[in-house]
């Protein structure tokens, strides 16, 4: 859990469900309030909404505390496990009586530093110490002592965006590399989360690290083509080495607050916006991202929209004013209207506010509905308009049989009911102007099949009016959705009907829409990055955000395509690039995966520069020359591949270090067909991948990972990493790694 914007190893969470385990007496499965199950022991004592606290997978807690002495058989190290029949228990969960040091602590409350709860691995407790100084922070100290020694930078170098700003302010340009050639893609670039992030599954959260090792046969949350929440099967799974940037996408942790929550993956990861899935490093603050959450349907909003026209308000929190909620005022007559209001939104129990009416000595009743992630996210599109309740075209939309029982039961008086002459109906309707109620006018008149009209009371306050037979169509639609206190605003004729149409709204798991707080790069280090395909939508909740599949796993399956096939070689990627500049010069790239290596001597994660080793091995830049000068209308050329040998562990076995090709692209054709490009190169006496054939996806995900199982071309005494499939014209790629191969080499 993020708090604060630091991983929070322990810390005050409620209970919110407890089921019993078949066949075991002694231990029971809780929920807490954050979507975890814990077997817990019936001799705590836990009840439903009791507070505990919460110890996250992977920490360790002191071997020095005897209230832990019976995790020593676990090494005092908090995991996910399985017991009691194959119930999975992700975490622990203490009764905080238990801990006296912490009895002031409130819900969400980190506590784990208090308790000395740790990390269980070490490098994860060096990288993820948010005390440590950064090497920019010694750097601003050496270049700015005086300024360094300020209050206000010492303030701001506390907070995360305190320190972004002062590093965009003051970072030592000078000594800046120059960057990756930006016409160029990055290549292998993987799509995928680190291994903290929390997929929420039909058993609760899990990390994606703990599906993909232990390899959990375990069913996701995700989103069908209509927006409906369903549970799909993982179809595939994927561990890689992190080679990326990382990128952090900081959003709300829950629905109408600010405490924030963040979700950490590669840059082309994509997650479900208003613009349809868009990749991290694309994303930015004015997008909506989409959050799994419990909330009311679609169902309520023109019940609630016709209320809201009526007497209900909208009410805005002092702490987030991005999740309204709505006030329900009724007068003391119509307390049970109010009742009513409740009870169809499943809330009975809940409490009711008495104050003194604002127009006469009588007093008024209100509820304030609690704050709804569907509901909030609706009116705030639909209703407020800088800051203040306002008729839309939006509202409009939802009009319908319900929107005008609430209304008329709201705001609607009956005239002529027992004294035999015509009766009338007047809705007032004064809060709004002249021209919202004729467009509301409008809007009925053209969906029903009775008319209503615009009018003014006491020459200025706008009404609605209803009249003749149109009295009659009206109440014989409005009345099955009336309450029995309401009857006395029918006719008699129609009270058989009061009530027969039942209204219950109830919440369910759906996901909204919520705003992005911050987009940054990853600070910490990760050695790898996961990713999980999912079967038929390829969609999934990460840390709650709805997100896409890796798009590097093969999901086109029986597509029908012909593809490329070519051997995946296990090394280090490898960008070689040659532009043209004014008066006859040429710039020359040299790259890793991500960084441009500026000279030989560049420091990497190699025992020497491996990439300047292959340039000159195989005199890149001559060749690349040679080719821009034979195609002037190229303004640039570059080679892509993988450099092979001792890196990585020299999984390949050979004897030296080698560079074999993959992409071959020019500004003027893109990326070349795998075949063509292997033509050019050979010829300058360079090597491609092993082209193993042209051949279709298969049909299922077993088949393909058979299919990738294989000894490779390089060196046939040892395993291929997997396959890579390029579609004939170069521009679509995939990877199908062979599951053998990660396993026998412990990734």
């Amino acid at each position: 859990m993020i708090i604060n914007g630091e991983r929070s190893l322990a810390y005050i969470a409620k209970i919110t469900d407890i089921q019993p385990i078949p066949n075991y007496d002694r231990v029971e499965l809780a929920t807490i309030n954050d979507g975890w199950r814990v077997i817990i022991s019936k001799a705590d004592h836990f009840i439903v909404g009791d507070w505990c606290i919460y110890f996250e997978i992977d920490s360790k807690v002191p071997e020095d505390d005897e209230r832990f002495a019976f995790l020593a058989k676990r090494n005092f190290r908090i995991r996910t496990i399985k017991m009691c029949g194959g119930t999975l228990s992700q975490g622990l969960v203490c009764p905080i009586v238990n801990f006296p040091e912490i009895a002031d602590k409130t819900l969400g409350e980190d506590v784990g530093k208090i308790l000395n709860i740790t990390y269980y691995e070490a490098e994860d407790n060096q990288r993820k110490d948010y005390s440590t100084r950064s090497d920019f922070q010694n750097s601003l100290k050496a270049r700015h002592p005086k300024l360094y020694r300020t209050w206000v930078v010492k303030w701001l170098l506390k907070r995360e965006w305190g320190r972004n700003l002062l590093n965009k302010l003051f970072r030592n340009k000078r000594k800046e590399k120059r960057g990756f050639p930006t016409f160029v893609s990055k290549t292998d670039e993987e799509r995928c989360l680190i291994g903290d992030t929390k997929i929420s599954t039909s058993i609760g959260k899990i990390r994606i690290a703990d599906i993909v090792n232990k390899d959990l046969d375990v069913e996701v949350i995700c989103a069908d083509d209509n927006g409906n929440i369903e549970k799909r099967k993982v179809v595939g799974k994927q561990k890689i080495k992190c080679n990326e940037p990382l990128y952090k996408i900081t959003y709300p942790y829950r629905h109408g607050v600010k405490k924030t929550n963040t979700v950490v993956c590669t840059g082309d990861h994509k997650f479900y916006t208003d613009r349809g899935y868009v990749q991290a490093k694309d994303l930015s603050v004015s997008d909506s991202v989409y959050m799994l959450c419990n909330s009311y349907g679609d169902d309520c909003i023109s019940s609630v929209y016709g209320m809201l026209m009526g007497d209900s308000s909208i009410v805005f929190d002092r702490r987030c004013d991005s999740a309204p909620r709505i006030k329900f005022t009724q007068g003391e007559k119509q307390l049970d209207y109010l009742k009513y209001k409740m009870h169809i939104f499943g809330c009975d129990e809940e409490k009711i506010f008495v104050s003194k009416s604002g127009y006469c000595e009588n007093k008024s009743y209100s509820w304030h509905q609690k704050a709804d992630p569907n509901i909030s996210v609706n009116v705030l599109s639909d209703w407020v308009r800088n800051g203040k309740k306002k008729l839309t075209e939006n509202v409009f939309k939802y009009i319908d049989d319900k929107f005008l029982a609430f209304l008329y039961m709201d705001d609607g008086s009956l005239r002529h009911r027992e004294d035999g002459s015509h009766p009338g109906i007047t809705i007032s309707t004064n809060s709004y102007s002249e021209n919202e109620i004729k467009r509301f006018v409008e809007t009925v008149n053209s969906r029903f099949d009775f008319e209503v009209r615009f009018g003014v009371s006491k020459g200025k306050y706008p009404e609605v009016r209803i009249v003749g037979d149109n009295v009659y169509k009206f109440l014989e639609m409005v009345s099955p959705y009336m309450c029995d206190c309401m009857k006395y605003k029918t006719l008699p004729q129609y009270e058989h009907l009061v009530g027969s149409k039942p209204i219950r709204f109830s919440k369910s798991i759906r996901y909204v829409r919520t705003s992005i707080v911050s987009i940054s790069e990853y600070s910490g280090k990760e050695n790898y990055v996961y990713d999980i395909t999912v079967d038929h939508t390829h969609n999934f909740f990460a840390n709650g955000l709805l997100t896409h599949n890796c798009e590097n796993m093969p999901w086109v399956l029986g597509d029908g395509e012909d593809y490329v096939l070519t051997e995946k070689l296990d090394g280090t990627s490898s960008t070689y690039a040659l532009e043209r500049k004014p008066f006859g010069r040429y710039e020359f790239y040299v790259c890793s995966r991500n960084v441009r290596q500026e000279n030989e001597n560049q420091k990497c994660f190699h025992d020497y520069n491996i990439y300047w080793a292959m340039a000159n091995k195989y005199k890149i830049k001559e060749h690349l020359k040679e080719y821009l000068n034979a195609n002037k209308s190229v303004k640039w050329v570059c080679i892509q591949g993988e450099s092979v040998g001792n890196v990585q562990g020299n999984p390949l076995k050979l004897d030296e270090d080698d560079l074999y090709c993959f992409n071959f692209i020019d500004s003027a054709n893109g990326r070349y067909d795998s075949r063509e490009g292997k033509k050019i190169v050979e010829e300058w006496g360079m090597k491609w991948v092993p082209i193993l054939g042209i051949d279709k996806t298969q049909e299922n995900m077993d088949d393909m990972k058979k299919f990738s199982h294989g000894n490779s071309v390089v060196n046939p005494k040892v395993l291929r990493e997997g396959i890579v499939y390029r579609s004939l014209d170069g521009k679509k790629s995939f990877k199908n790694v062979d599951p053998i191969y990660l396993e026998k080499h412990n990734q």
